[in-house]
């Protein structure tokens, strides 16, 4: 039998990661079946500290557990399907580019992409950890449509403070942090914004509330700056438009950050329009669940989406192509992962316990071509199951197949815990 052996990175250092091994069958390596063949173990990053309950969330920031692999720095890209292995910590995506109409020296890239780095993460609220599974807008299950967009959490105090007079309360300052930037690339970026309510209730506390800072109307990083404006007082919580800027002059624009609002207060939008510095202009009709239009700068319909996770199937058109076919499928998951306790305070404690829950996947990619990638997952496939949810098996369209074997990883890089402050205690 033919055979294909595909090394991913062996991990080094201190953290809880699952690891992986894969083989893709394939006629273009012929080895003896003398030969023993060894398989490097890939590492995807975790943390062996859980709720009992699973967390949805949004990614807040981008660190070694959740950063995208970036093509042609140093990481590992094998196959058609662009599979990419992080040598840092090990974790997979996968990504395949969909060939977008160049537009006028403007072009908005499609893909598909799958990113194990968005799938049991750590996350929280203040005094505990849980996983969470980057589920928002365009992005469930590991899976994502690859266009710019950004993302915001919506969090609010109470002022005055807990407890209050019998027959009272307090009223609440909302304030929206933690702005990411998905850029043309397809990578992440902290915004460092932050805007908050400018109220004054009678009687009881002003917003923002003592011992919040102010706004941070402006922020970016090595490759990105950006801005916004400030909340007007006493208006109702909303979120200011954003301007990003890259090195190279391009500005994407976000008239609504917090379009689409998902789970404990996290919500995404796409951008109205991007522009490069020559002023060619790409436009964004966002339609919700999923279904949108990028016109390109020749005025086409570059890019149609007709929705997003549906399980009786979606599709998305490219200019001058027949459709790509999306279905897609439910994938239980359900483990069990050791607790540390830091201490004996009601907000400094750890949990350990089981974790279950369903995630949503791409089963089958269908090109235009009438062809097909078909993905296996979690217990899909009862020779080579793992109780995370995770990749398993991809199929291509030639015949071969990448299959993964996952198990849990024992040392532990980071325990992060926030207190009931909401400060960071990492």
């Amino acid at each position: 039998m033919d055979y294909l052996l595909v090394i991913g990175s062996l991990a080094v250092g201190r953290q809880p990661a699952i690891v992986a091994t894969e083989v893709i069958m394939s006629s273009r390596l012929r080895i003896s079946p003398s030969i023993t063949i060894f398989a490097i173990y890939a590492v995807v990053t975790a943390i062996s500290l859980v709720f009992p309950l699973p967390l949805q969330a949004q990614i807040t920031n981008v660190t070694d557990d959740t950063s995208t692999p970036i093509p042609g720095a140093g990481h590992n890209y094998l196959g058609e399907l662009n599979e990419a292995v992080n040598p840092a910590n090990g974790s997979v995506s996968l990504r395949l580019q969909v060939p977008v109409p160049p537009g006028r020296r403007l072009t908005v890239p499609f893909s598909f992409e799958y990113n194990t780095s968005g799938i049991q993460h750590p996350g929280g609220t203040a005094g505990h950890m849980s996983w969470g599974n980057d589920l928002g807008y365009l992005s469930k299950g590991g899976w994502s449509y690859a266009v710019p967009r950004i993302s915001v959490i919506k969090d609010s105090k109470s002022v005055p403070p807990p407890p209050y007079p019998p027959g009272q309360q307090g009223e609440f300052c909302n304030f929206f942090s933690y702005y990411m930037l998905q850029d043309l690339e397809g990578q992440r970026h902290a915004l460092g914004l932050s805007v908050g309510e400018k109220n004054t209730y009678s009687n009881w506390g002003i917003c923002p509330p003592a011992g919040l800072t102010g706004d941070y109307l402006s922020g970016g990083d090595d490759y990105y700056q950006d801005s916004t404006s400030a909340i007007p007082s006493g208006h109702i919580a909303c979120t200011p438009p954003v301007n990003v800027v890259d090195a190279d002059g391009t500005v994407y624009y976000f008239s609504n950050p917090y379009t689409h609002i998902g789970e404990l207060g996290y919500g995404d939008s796409l951008p109205s329009w991007i522009e490069d510095r020559n002023g060619n202009q790409a436009l964004f009709q966002d339609s919700g669940n999923g279904a949108f239009t990028i016109t390109d700068t020749a005025g086409r319909a570059a890019v149609q989406s007709s929705g997003f996770g549906d399980i009786s199937g979606d599709m998305v058109t490219m200019s001058g192509l027949s459709p790509y076919h999306i279905n897609w499928e439910t994938v239980q998951f359900s483990y069990f992962a050791t607790g540390v306790d830091l201490g004996g305070g009601s907000y400094c404690s750890g949990f350990g316990g089981g974790t279950n829950g369903t995630l949503t996947s791409i089963q089958q990619i269908e090109l235009p071509n009438g062809q097909s990638y078909f993905l296996k997952y979690g217990n899909d496939d009862p020779n080579n199951s793992n109780p995370y949810g995770l990749l398993s098996q991809i199929s291509y369209p030639t015949g071969g197949w990448v299959k993964y074997t996952w198990g849990m990883s024992s040392p532990i890089e980071l325990l992060r815990f926030d207190d009931s402050a909401g400060h960071s205690n990492a």
